[in-house]
């Protein structure tokens, strides 16, 4: 993969004639999935980037159909802290209320599952919100999708709080504890939706039967928990079997 980023300070002769507004664009080419920490942080939240654009490379057996997304407006940020860790949330505008939940949660999550499996080892942890959907993982920091802080202005009892802490857990569940993510990927994904389970039953008991029943038992999940992504013919399958499936198994299990 590579990065072009070319960037003048206010005042620099460069700068001149240069618009208010820019459009970057990153690249990936032959990788499973690209994040570059630093420079997303420099440019989504310290130079409020205004649009952010995705676009597959033309042409070639890797080429991909271009997309391009965007939402308008300066990047927000709030911090606090876990002990020692400082714990970071970059938000769209419009999305303070759900930010401030879901920077809540990943704080608690974090003290949570520090005390349960072992501390965390390192310095901070930066949630951002995405604009692709879902949520996704990696060490030191995790991608919470648009789709999670919109719903949760109108219904807080959606997926916001169990994403977070869901996406937290991975840094313990294969980020300290390493494993095959296509062949064995119970081994970090169900151990994370049952980390969900955990941060219900001990900071809000009276909302863990809520959690089981919204987020594994009305999907009635079935299939074989340690089965590989490529046994599965979609997603929802695969979810159900091995991040649903799986926590029943270790709930099972505990008991």
């Amino acid at each position: 993969h590579a990065v072009r980023v070319a960037h003048a300070e206010p005042g620099d002769p460069a700068a001149q004639g240069v618009p208010a507004r820019a459009v970057y664009f990153l690249y990936a080419i032959r990788v499973y999935d690209f994040v570059c920490f630093h420079v997303a942080q420099a440019l989504f939240v310290s130079y409020g980037l205004d649009r952010l654009e995705a676009r597959g490379v033309p042409g070639g057996e890797n080429g991909r159909h271009g997309r391009e997304e965007h939402r308008e407006g300066r990047a927000q940020q709030l911090t606090t802290r876990a002990g020692e860790i400082d714990v970071t949330i970059s938000y769209f505008p419009g999305h303070q209320n759900a930010a401030e939940k879901a920077l809540e949660v990943t704080q608690k999550a974090l003290t949570l599952y520090s005390m349960l499996y072992s501390p965390y080892p390192y310095a901070s942890l930066h949630v951002v919100e995405s604009l692709f959907p879902d949520g996704m993982e990696y060490q030191g920091l995790f991608f919470l999708g648009q789709e999670y802080f919109a719903a949760h202005l109108e219904n807080p009892d959606g997926y916001l709080i169990p994403i977070a802490v869901h996406e937290t857990a991975h840094q313990w569940w294969y980020g300290l504890v390493g494993n095959d993510p296509a062949l064995e990927p119970w081994l970090d994904e169900a151990l994370c939706t049952y980390s969900e389970a955990l941060f219900f039953e001990h900071y809000f008991p009276e909302k863990l039967s809520w959690w089981w029943d919204f987020r594994v038992r009305s999907f009635e999940p079935s299939g074989w928990v340690d089965s590989t992504i490529y046994e599965h013919a979609g997603f929802r399958s695969y979810v159900d079997a091995v991040y649903l499936r799986g926590a029943i198994w270790l709930q099972a299990l505990r008991q």
